[in-house]
């Protein structure tokens, strides 16, 4: 599944019998905070590449450290406005 909601986040953790606390939260960190999602369009996400490095490093934990530090995103500069 190339792109998904939060729900379907959810539905698939109840059917593996996983209990997530807050979903909509755990998102928003993923795609905020950590980057391993990504916006897709229609309120739908998608994994970012990232996410896919760090999926393809589990379960090495040190292999995760590295594609973290490989492809973590470069931050933006900010503009200084205008006083």
């Amino acid at each position: 599944m190339p792109q998904f909601k939060t729900s379907d986040i959810t539905k698939l953790s109840r059917d593996a019998g996983v209990h997530l606390t807050n979903p909509s939260q755990a998102v928003k960190h993923a795609t905020n905070t950590y980057r391993y999602l990504m916006m897709a369009g229609g309120g739908k996400k998608q994994i970012a590449n990232l996410g896919e490095a760090v999926v393809e490093a589990l379960p090495n934990r040190e292999a995760v450290k590295q594609a973290i530090a490989e492809n973590k995103p470069k931050r933006r500069k900010r503009r200084k406005q205008n006083a």
